[in-house]
């Protein structure tokens, strides 16, 4: 299935496309998701539906490493593709192969718990995905370590806002508006600006350390 398909199919079960809209061609539907200029596809438009957007756009994946003492690299893994599979697919693998799963058992059923709940994590990182500055051609980072997990993008508050001002209720304002609104259809966001305070209501529900957040200015 191409990448269009699986986001027709996504963005049916959302009903935030029309199914007029969905049955248009490729070229059809990615003009009514503003993904053009003119005769020419925007960057977006690859980022988001090219199997292989890297040939276009370099530094478009994600990247995430192991670490011990701090500097000590022990194995890491890329995952490249679409950014409408990247959440999905970073969570698996950090599920698989990074993060220890707490084993319990009610009855004869087997619980798994992990440091991060499941749904902060992937809140997490589609919120990296889509704010990226993709422009910078550096990758997204996430760092595991034995006692907390760094996730590293290269993108930028919008102007005038602070830390203090992101953690508190605000309106949304995508760093990359298409991307979001692509994001938005398919059901991977919504788009009131609710993420981090998402995450943070996600994080106390389950008892767990809310994340710290840190800008660096260029």
């Amino acid at each position: 299935m191409t990448v269009l398909n699986e986001f027709r199919r996504d963005a049916t079960k959302t009903r935030r496309l029309s199914s007029k809209i969905l049955e248009e061609s490729d070229a059809g539907l990615i003009e009514k998701l503003h993904l053009t200029a003119g005769a020419y596809l925007k960057r977006a438009a690859a980022l988001l539906f090219h199997s292989d957007p890297e040939r276009y756009v370099t530094g478009a994946f994600v990247k995430v490493g192991y670490f011990e003492s701090g500097v000590d690299l022990r194995y890491h893994d890329e995952i490249h593709g679409s950014l409408l599979n990247h959440a999905d697919a970073t969570v698996e693998i950090l599920k698989a192969k990074y993060l220890k799963a707490l084993i319990s058992y009610e009855g004869l059923q087997r619980i798994e718990s992990y440091p991060m709940p499941e749904e902060a994590l992937r809140e997490a990182i589609l919120n990296a995905v889509a704010h990226r500055d993709y422009s910078t051609g550096t990758p997204i980072q996430i760092r595991v370590y034995p006692d907390k997990l760094m996730i590293w993008n290269s993108g930028q508050l919008p102007d005038g806002w602070t830390i203090d001002k992101l953690l508190e209720a605000h309106s949304s304002k995508p760093f990359n508006p298409d991307i979001a609104n692509a994001f938005f259809r398919a059901g991977k966001i919504e788009a009131w600006g609710r993420g981090i305070e998402q995450i943070m209501d996600v994080c106390k529900a389950a008892n767990v350390p809310k994340p710290e957040f840190e800008f660096e200015p260029p």
